[in-house]
């Protein structure tokens, strides 16, 4: 039981996040984002307490890409992790770049532009940022941690929507060349996942807390995929499945 040592609260709180909403909301529709979350902002639909939390989830993250953990001589140290800079700013701009919209006013993608800035000045002025203990960071990066799994699972259910109904499982199963399509499709589906996981987990979660072996990134990815799927499946939708 190793493993479990290795995931983390906020493992525990993504998978509660993914699975309560469809339980509580009791939705059936195929491809519906059970927690109504990643389709808002997908959408960009009016939602004043969303907008909020978006603005307080930015704010964290941005935070976080301001300041460095104890021993760090740099927001990303010699390792090899200053690619989870880029990532990290393209999920901003994804995640919380409409929050004035959400609110209703007018800014455009508004937090793109100072996480940009931010990330460049993490590098000009890295031994410099002030030493924030990782307990605290991961807080601050929390929010937007939240926000992004839901945002994630929105994006998933937009794409599998439009499957809904069309493919029969039953014969594909059934066919000569099962095994090597089954295979093609969850390597792509591995691929394709772990590009946005990356993106929008991976890269916030390592910036306040680096340095976790590889061994326990691959157990939660293992454990927010899972539970995407599950989420997904109570939520009603069953793309591969013929009505």
């Amino acid at each position: 039981m190793k493993w479990l040592a290795r995931i983390q609260l906020e493992d525990v709180a993504l998978a509660l996040l993914l699975l309560v909403g469809p339980l509580l909301s009791g939705r059936g529709s195929a491809g519906a984002d059970p927690t109504g979350l990643g389709i808002g902002f997908l959408r960009r639909e009016t939602d004043p307490l969303l907008g909020l939390f978006a603005l307080v989830a930015a704010i964290g993250a941005i935070a976080a890409l301001a300041t460095r953990v104890p021993g760090e001589s740099r927001v990303v140290d010699e390792g090899g992790r200053a690619w989870i800079i880029g990532p990290l700013v393209g999920a901003i701009g994804l995640t919380t770049g409409n929050a004035l919209e959400l609110i209703g006013l007018e800014g455009g993608d508004i937090f793109t532009g100072p996480a940009m800035v931010m990330a460049v000045l993490s590098f000009v002025f890295a031994a410099r940022l002030p030493v924030v203990q990782r307990p605290v960071r991961r807080l601050l990066v929390a929010p937007f941690l939240l926000l992004s799994g839901a945002v994630f699972q929105g994006l998933v259910a937009e794409f599998t929507s439009s499957f809904d109904g069309s493919v029969d499982l039953p014969a594909l199963l059934a066919g000569a060349n099962a095994i090597p399509l089954i295979a093609t499709v969850a390597a792509i589906v591995l691929a394709v996942s772990w590009i946005f996981y990356a993106m929008l987990i991976f890269a916030p979660r390592e910036l306040a807390d680096p340095g976790a072996p590889t061994r326990s990134w691959t157990v939660r990815y293992l454990v927010f995929l899972v539970s995407l799927v599950v989420a997904l499946l109570l939520g009603g939708t069953t793309p591969v499945l013929v009505a």
